[in-house]
């Protein structure tokens, strides 16, 4: 015979049991297979979210750009970089600009050398600040514009997600922005770039949401390095300088070699202290003016990789 005490321990153990499975199935009721398609469509719903963006921003530099070269070409004010700033252009991209406070940083036209002769800033996405005279810049030495300046075939490409950076130093308070710049060719020569500095701090927030509780979104660079990292305060290590802050590469080696390897519609998985990281390349396309034929474009390109940090099931 068992004792009372026994059989009461049993009981409570038992009660226990059923209390704690019933919670569960309360909390979520999903199968794992459930929750594994859940996971995968919304970390794919994210990458074509960024996709729409960046398609949406490299679409739009190269309308400008095409105008612009048509305009320039039409009454030869390509000739000398100081007719570049034409009333015509000047109002062309203030309209842009006007039309896209809550979308774009800035709006700006570069010369052959990498000088900016028109530029309008928008102002906490509410109106536009033009600048001007000595307030323009040299951005000669910057990627993006060397990128654009040594394109043999005039495309509109995308820079890394960054933050700012006004007269050599990081913008405060920050500005994350992602640029897309394209080429003005004109009797094949490059006389002006267009570049779009989105703002890419209202496109995080897009992103961010309707996100299950406890998961974070993460998005890298094709280097790696952070744009949103898992533990938030290494978030934009490059940028800051953090030197001892782990970028996706070193995070998640072997997921990371997996991103660089897939094709845009696989997902890459990887449990990491109990954690579980679903991620997806997202690969911005190179566009052309006038002139290039699709077949001679190179098309790699910039990769980002985006994805979210889940709860391990």
């Amino acid at each position: 015979m068992f004792s009372r005490s026994l059989i009461t321990t049993i009981s409570i153990v038992i009660a226990a049991i059923c209390a704690w499975l019933a919670y569960d199935a309360h909390r979520d009721p999903r199968t794992f297979g459930e929750k594994f398609h859940y996971r995968y469509a919304l970390v794919s719903t994210k990458a074509d979210q960024l996709t729409d963006i960046v398609q949406d921003g490299a679409a739009a530099s190269n309308f400008l750009a095409t105008f612009t070269s048509e305009y320039l070409q039409e009454n030869e004010r390509y000739l000398n970089d100081k007719n570049l700033s034409d009333p015509i252009i000047v109002e062309l991209l203030k309209a842009f600009a006007k039309t896209h406070l809550k979308t774009v940083l800035q709006v700006r036209l570069l010369d052959s050398k990498g000088y900016e002769r028109i530029r309008f800033d928008t102002v906490a996405q509410t109106r536009l600040a033009q600048i001007t005279g000595d307030s323009l810049q040299d951005k000669s030495s910057r990627d993006y514009f060397k990128t654009s300046a040594s394109s043999a075939k005039g495309l509109t490409t995308t820079s890394a997600i960054e933050l700012n950076i006004e007269k050599g130093v990081v913008a405060e308070p920050h500005q994350p922005t992602v640029r897309f710049t394209t080429p003005i060719k004109i009797k094949n020569k490059y006389v002006a770039h267009i570049v779009l500095n989105y703002d890419f701090a209202n496109i995080l927030q897009q992103l961010a949401t309707r996100m299950p509780k406890n998961s974070n979104l993460i998005l890298a660079n094709k280097d790696g390095s952070w744009v949103n990292a898992p533990n938030y305060g290494d978030s934009w290590n490059k940028d800051l300088g953090k030197t001892n802050v782990a970028g996706l590469d070193q995070y998640a080696p072997k997921l990371f070699k997996d991103l660089q390897l897939s094709e845009a519609h696989e997902v890459q998985t990887v449990n990491i202290d109990g954690k579980d990281l679903y991620m997806k390349k997202v690969r911005a396309p190179l566009t052309y003016n006038a002139g290039n034929s699709f077949e001679e474009i190179d098309l790699d390109s910039r990769d980002f990789y985006i994805g979210v940090m889940f709860p391990e099931i």
